[in-house]
């Protein structure tokens, strides 16, 4: 199956940490927003 190849899981792997760091970034930025808006 697709596991044995390893290429794949570090494209997964990649994808999975960019999409956690975009997230941490909008978690950032909601967390700006709301401390300005107080």
């Amino acid at each position: 199956m697709m596991c044995k190849s390893p290429k794949v899981k570090d494209i997964l792997k990649k994808k999975h940490s960019t999409f956690r760091q975009s997230a941490h970034r909008v978690k950032k930025k909601n967390l700006l927003l709301e401390y300005q808006s107080n």
